[in-house]
């Protein structure tokens, strides 16, 4: 079972892991999606500080992250969004952490990003995922996560994508 809670300004490190290790896992499989430079230790303690990053623990052990929010970079304006009238909130440096990936933690996460996000009233979720990392675009496939359209973030494309509440 996982445990969430929002994550505290004392587990910025344990956080920062997370990112690093996953980061460290995409290069071995040819994913270059994140880098030494995003996200960066600025990122996450800007998350902490408005309190929008959440932290899974399985038996205590710090499992995944994410960010839960409303706001969309400017390359989200290209997207042929289905929820125009709705509340959107917006999916961010979602990661497992390598010990804990191939078990499901991904999917339980996203159940319950869904389940929070609908709960706060919104009615539908939106995030971005590198075109060439294969991981990330099954995960949301099987989650029911719609493209939507492209962006190019740091010369790299991602899939702008969706899944109504």
């Amino acid at each position: 079972m996982i445990q969430f809670s929002r994550a505290q300004a004392h587990e910025a490190a344990e956080v920062y892991q997370i990112i690093r290790d996953a980061i460290e896992e995409m290069f071995l499989n040819g994913i270059d999606q994140w880098n030494e430079t995003y996200p960066c230790m600025d990122d996450v303690r800007a998350d902490l500080a408005r309190q929008e990053l959440f932290l899974g623990r399985i038996g205590g052990v710090p499992a995944a992250v994410f960010v839960l929010n409303e706001e969309a970079d400017e390359e989200y304006s290209d997207g042929r969004w289905q929820d125009s009238g709705g509340r959107w909130a917006v999916l961010h440096r979602f990661c497992v952490s390598p010990r804990f990936q191939r078990r499901g933690v991904g999917s339980r996460v996203l159940t319950y990003v869904e389940t929070i996000a609908a709960q706060a009233g919104y009615t539908s979720l939106r995030l971005d995922a590198m075109v060439l990392n294969p991981f990330a675009m099954k995960l949301y496939r099987a989650h029911g996560f719609t493209p939507v359209g492209t962006a190019v973030f740091r010369d790299r494309l991602f899939c702008l994508m969706e899944k109504l509440l």
